[in-house]
């Protein structure tokens, strides 16, 4: 039996679940299956009184023997009474109605729309309803609505609760009405329904039920078997025994080991020596042992301790291991501390998420802290420590505080802090400051830095400044700094003319350029303008003229030309005209033209093209044409050739050889050709011949390649 198994059996043997949950009571989503009720509520209210007159009842003056009934509209609207208040009163006004005013009721609780106020008082409402009138409570259930899902929950609901009470009465008839359903959903619900019934005095019976249909073959077991094991358990093993389906098998054991075990654990083995050797045996010999573990671990473990060595007294060790860690976790390791390492690998881990799971955080740690070194075990502790830390984080903090120092804790405490720092930014700051210098520590800074920036970046602002000078510095005191420009760019542009110009400001200003440029532009663009040359200034203007370009681009040209030469106001051109020629290369180029030639001139000509011959390639074309030759043409010509070399490579050099510098013009086109050459040798060896490229650099490119 797989651990995966192991976990899962002793999840549902420990809480009672398994396979029975075919027969417990389906969870059931409301749905409105016709128009809203609401407005029929006084009418439905009046009939309650007048029936309770009839019954000569004086609603009007109650007595201390005898009190109103509740109306629907007290019941929904009345959460501060008692649960037992509720109750009855709930049960009271389903007294109070007659069968027939019952859908009109279940009609007008749907249309509230709260499943929390309202699924308690349906819930008794469909089942008086299967009790008075099961064949309308049947039809009813068949209406269909626009909620499909919510029509498949309100068919199974009702046809259990209806077939529950027809078999009480009479077994064997409700067998026919549900053999008389249409093979689907309704009559599998219905022929289980009556299954369980016969579960109770004839279980072979009712497993011949349950094998009949057709889409549960696997259903029913459980329950089934658990019954049949009270009442004849030597009985019920033959039927066990002829079992052909393995899932329905497993579930009957497992009935059967239930009802056994709880019966005396000596009676499961009694049983468990009568089976025959083989997967049956070694299936049931598992579940006895962790049920019996459930009671008494120790005598559980004493006893899988002495079977013979095989894979399946390992599963049973892991078994009743899973059971014992939870009281005892020195017990459940010295238990498997002969199953094979892997195994128990798998189980430890397996196990300490089991006990995270269920809010034992100490338990799992010890569990997963036993393993050997390995990147699993990481992960299943930080998984634990983190979830501990969301619930407990003081708690948690003790504990990693505790571990020896290395990778693990320094790991751990980046697990902790994120916490911790919502409850107590001090010993945040303590755990942080123990960490040795590096990256985990530097994580750790930054994981608290974000979240206390919002709640006081003051406060986040002084700690970032009383750090050593650093990398690390500057990060906190860039984060911080990009929330106050966020929150008041005012306020965190005063306090930035402040700093030295130093690398701590560079740093600052390229983290939160863009944040401050969002947010205060104008700020931001006469800030530019007033610093002096420096990484900073560079990153800022680069911020401002994106953010500019994008709302105008003839004004941020202007703005442009107020930069100093030395500030890169010829970078700060580029920039825009780069930006502004994706969404308008004509107008970028007509403010490219009027600039004199200079290798920023270049740069601009070359975005100009690479941006337009994606867009447009012929209005591209026709601006190419009539350029002037220089070295901005040649730039751009070149741009243009690699942009349109995908679609029409001979165009590509045909444009590539219209470059004016000798130099220029012989490396682009030869690295042109040689990209063709690679992609149709027969189209390019003939652009090779045409071209006026000199004797040797056509054989070198006519040369066979090897």
């Amino acid at each position: 039996m797989k651990f995966s198994g192991i976990l899962m059996l002793v999840v549902g043997l420990g809480l009672g679940l398994a396979a029975g949950s075919y027969f417990a009571p389906k969870v059931w989503h409301t749905g409105t299956f016709s128009e809203s009720a609401v407005s029929n509520s006084h009418s439905l209210n009046k009939a309650n009184d007048t029936q309770n007159k009839t019954q000569g009842q004086e609603t009007s003056v109650p007595t201390p023997l005898m009190t109103q009934t509740p109306t629907l509209s007290s019941i929904i609207e009345s959460p501060e009474a008692s649960s037992y208040r509720q109750l009855k009163d709930k049960i009271a006004y389903v007294d109070g109605l007659n069968p027939e005013q019952i859908p009109e009721a279940i009609h007008q609780i749907e249309s509230l729309h709260d499943v929390q106020q309202t699924s308690g008082i349906l819930s008794i409402l469909m089942t008086r309803w299967a009790e008075v009138d099961p064949q309308g409570a049947l039809a009813w259930s068949q209406k269909k609505s626009n909620d499909p899902r919510a029509d498949l929950g309100k068919s199974s609901k009702m046809t259990e609760l209806v077939y529950a009470v027809l078999a009480e009465r009479d077994p064997e008839n409700a067998i026919s009405q549900a053999q008389q359903l249409p093979v689907g959903p309704q009559r599998d619900t219905a022929l289980m329904t009556i299954a369980k019934e016969f579960a109770k005095q004839n279980p072979a019976k009712a497993l011949q039920l349950a094998q009949n249909i057709k889409n549960g073959t696997t259903a029913g077991a459980y329950i089934i078997f658990t019954k049949w094991a009270q009442k004849d358990p030597d009985e019920a093993t033959q039927a066990l025994l002829q079992l052909s389906n393995e899932v329905q098998r497993t579930q009957a054991i497992e009935g059967m080991v239930v009802s056994l075990t709880q019966k005396s654990p000596q009676a499961a083995l009694k049983w468990l020596s009568q089976l025959p050797l083989g997967k049956i045996h070694d299936t049931a010999q598992t579940m006895v042992t962790v049920q019996w573990a459930l009671t008494d671990p120790q005598a559980a473990a004493v006893w899988a301790q002495k079977l013979p060595p095989s894979q399946v007294k390992n599963s049973t060790l892991e078994g009743v291991a899973a059971i014992l860690a939870q009281t005892d976790t020195s017990a459940a390791l010295a238990l498997i501390q002969d199953v094979p390492r892997n195994e128990l690998k798998s189980f430890l881990l397996d196990t300490a998420r089991f006990q995270s799971a269920i809010g034992d955080a100490r338990s799992a740690l010890a569990l997963a802290k036993d393993l050997p070194p390995s990147r699993e075990k990481d992960t299943a502790m930080q998984e634990v420590v983190s979830k501990w830390a969301q619930n407990d984080p003081k708690a948690a903090e003790a504990y990693v505080e505790a571990l020896p120092e290395g990778p693990l804790k320094n790991n751990l405490i980046g697990n902790v802090i994120a916490q911790l720092a919502n409850v107590d930014i001090n010993s945040t700051l303590d755990l942080i400051n123990k960490m040795p210098l590096g990256k985990a520590r530097d994580n750790a800074q930054q994981s608290i830095i974000y979240q206390w920036s919002y709640s006081d970046p003051q406060a986040a602002l002084a700690y970032g400044e009383s750090l050593p000078l650093g990398s690390a510095r500057n990060s906190v005191i860039q984060r911080v700094a990009s929330t106050m420009f966020e929150q008041n760019p005012v306020t965190a542009a005063d306090w930035l003319k402040k700093l030295p110009d130093d690398a701590t400001k560079n740093q600052v200003i390229g983290g939160i350029a863009n944040d401050w440029v969002s947010n205060d532009p104008t700020s931001a663009a006469a800030y530019a303008l007033a610093m002096p040359p420096s990484e900073g200034q560079a990153k800022l203007i680069n911020a401002v003229a994106t953010q500019l370009t994008s709302e105008n681009p003839t004004e941020a040209i202007k703005w442009a030309d107020q930069l100093p030469e030395e500030a890169g106001k010829a970078q700060a051109a580029t920039s825009i005209v780069k930006q502004w020629s994706q969404n308008d290369p004509a107008a970028a180029a007509q403010w490219v033209a009027t600039l004199s030639d200079s290798p920023q001139k270049d740069l601009a000509y070359s975005s100009i093209a690479n941006n337009w011959a994606n867009n447009d390639p012929v209005q591209a074309t026709a601006w190419l044409t009539q350029l002037p030759a220089g070295s901005s043409r040649d730039a751009a010509a070149k741009t243009f050739s690699n942009q349109v070399f995908n679609t029409d490579p001979d165009r590509a050099v045909q444009w590539a050889a219209s470059i004016t510098d000798p130099t220029a013009q012989q490396a682009q086109v030869t690295n042109l050709l040689q990209k063709w050459m690679q992609t149709d040798p027969a189209s390019a060896a003939a652009a090779v011949q045409k071209s006026s490229l000199s004797d040797d650099v056509k054989a070198k490119l006519l040369q066979p390649k090897h």
